[in-house]
């Protein structure tokens, strides 16, 4: 049994053997847990309150061919009252069904999108308003967290009906922002617009949950066992989660310069002991390459203060690192390890003095510092240190990025836009929309619109078939803003450079205004 409270919303989760179990061990734990909110003068209201029934794994046949696994839908009772049995229901935003196919969710993500698409209408429209940067951020900031919610859970694995649902939800907001013609084709616009498809960021968002909550280890990633991981911080003393030191104290006994730096993916962390500006000892550790040099920073710190404890020594630290020492004053960081290092410092409160000092500056003992961390990448002594949250992001974004790249080639459609654009770019965006026209093809072209029988013939008014290559290249009522023709080779580079040309944008916007003057022509 699971009982699970939010604001005015609760979730009751019972297992039983049989139907007839389930129905006494859920109406006897209803009533039960009605009593106890009577008593505490709350309300529960038995006809909104629902229930699903998921199917046991003991059939799994039966069950992947959506058969019911119970003859007779089970009665659960609330307070006397018949409570309705579904087959989903909405709960913190997340549609649960009986099958766990997420069916009703995703399609739920339909409405939830043109209700968010709404607010794109005031500003911005085909030929004005807000910038396609800012809509990209607003994209990616705002509509795809808000239809990703709970992906952690439903993005597992997806049917193809269910992957075409997400591009054609997905497809609203591209052709919105892309303020291109209706017909491009999904998988096109979202790498051109540099948007990974739903399904895809979907999956890494599951797969990143598994790995970080539930510390799986059945994907291709280091062991969970030297992952860092969160806490629940406010089970801790509140003088441990934050530690500070005063910036010098005025009898230490040795003055410590430690340093952190990171080459070619190696990492390395050095702590230089100095008595009288003379140079005592030094240590040179090595971290794994999943370390990050924020880490290494924050080890030499935590060894130099460990250092001095062991030795009953006083110290002044000196560290070039302003975040490490800003981490240690914040009272919300999760970290396991971070909080591990904290608890250590917080023993050396008293014997340690901790200071920034600016890096490069040409203070002699920093120099050191740096220099040995550089050196430590090569040849420290190795010391463990778990994988911080953000390698984890890192994988799971370059895991999109794989299968966005995978999807992308194999799709059957936007052939003409892989051959200007064969590889995805999380930082693409093409904010021109004459650009757009041009590469995928549709666009005021009356090759394009003699498909859909809006112009009779597919041909130009000089008789060349006026597709959108004709009108950059060969058409001679375009000569004046002609470009040289790419190869199949050289298209990608062809389409980066004028991408980044606003000379070249705007012979190609003068290209399209010509072409839609003649597609008007030829209509009358």
């Amino acid at each position: 049994m699971f009982l699970q409270a939010y604001a005015d919303d609760l979730a009751l989760i019972i297992a039983a053997s049989s139907r007839k179990n389930l129905e006494v061990t859920v109406s006897a734990s209803l009533d039960l847990l009605y009593s106890h909110l009577q008593n505490l003068n709350l309300q529960v209201a038995s006809e909104k309150t629902l229930a699903v029934v998921f199917r046991g794994t003991q059939n799994k046949n039966r069950q992947k061919r959506g058969l019911a696994t119970l003859k007779r839908t089970p009665i659960f009772k609330l307070n006397n009252r018949t409570i309705r049995t579904v087959d989903s229901l909405k709960y913190l935003g997340i549609f649960i069904d009986n099958q766990f196919n997420w069916n009703d969710h995703i399609t739920f993500l339909r409405s939830k999108m043109l209700g968010i698409i709404k607010n794109f209408h005031s500003v911005t429209g085909p030929n004005w308003g807000t910038g396609v940067s800012l809509l990209k951020h607003w994209y990616l900031t705002v509509i795809q967290p808000s239809l990703l919610f709970g992906a952690a859970v439903w993005g597992g694995s997806f049917t193809k009906k269910q992957i075409n649902t997400l591009h054609s939800i997905q497809r609203i907001a591209l052709l919105k922002i892309s303020k291109g013609y209706r017909t491009c084709p999904t998988d096109a616009l979202n790498v051109i617009l540099g948007f990974p498809p739903l399904h895809v960021v979907a999956n890494g968002l599951f797969i990143k949950f598994q790995i970080w909550n539930k510390r799986s280890n059945d994907y291709d990633f280091i062991d969970t066992n030297n992952l860092d991981f969160y806490i629940k911080i406010n089970n801790l003393n509140l003088n441990q989660r934050v530690i500070e030191f005063p910036e010098l104290i005025c009898d230490a006994d040795y003055d410590i310069y430690t340093d952190g730096s990171g080459i070619d993916g190696s990492i390395g962390a050095s702590v230089c002991i100095f008595n009288k500006n003379l140079l005592f000892d030094s240590y040179k550790f090595k971290l794994d390459n999943y370390n990050s040099v924020f880490q290494a920073e924050l080890a030499a710190i935590n060894f130099a203060a460990g250092w001095a404890l062991e030795n009953n020594f006083k110290i002044n630290i000196f560290s070039d690192s302003l975040s490490s020492i800003e981490v240690l004053k914040k009272s919300n960081s999760k970290s396991n390890y971070i909080n591990q290092i904290k608890n250590n410092m917080f023993k050396a409160i008293g014997s340690v003095g901790l200071s920034w000092v600016k890096a490069h500056a040409g203070i002699p003992g920093n120099e050191l510092a740096d220099q040995f961390a550089k050196e430590a990448t090569i040849n420290g002594e190795f010391l463990p240190f778990p994988a911080p949250y953000s390698f984890l992001k890192k994988f799971i974004n370059n895991f999109i990025f794989k299968n966005w790249q995978r999807h992308w080639e194999a799709s059957k459609n936007g052939v003409r836009v892989r051959e200007f654009i064969p590889s995805v770019d999380y930082s693409l965006l093409t904010h021109s929309r004459s650009l757009l026209f041009f590469i995928t093809g549709h666009g005021p072209f009356p090759a394009y619109l003699h498909r859909f029988k809006i112009l009779n013939s597919p041909n130009c008014v000089c008789g060349g078939l006026g597709d959108a290559d004709h009108f950059a290249f060969d058409c001679i009522h375009t000569q004046e803003f002609h470009f040289t023709k790419p190869s199949l080779s050289n298209k990608p580079f062809w389409f980066r450079s004028v991408l980044k040309n606003q000379m070249s944008l705007s012979r190609l916007d003068r290209v399209c205004t010509i072409s839609n003057v003649i597609c008007n022509n030829l209509k009358v």
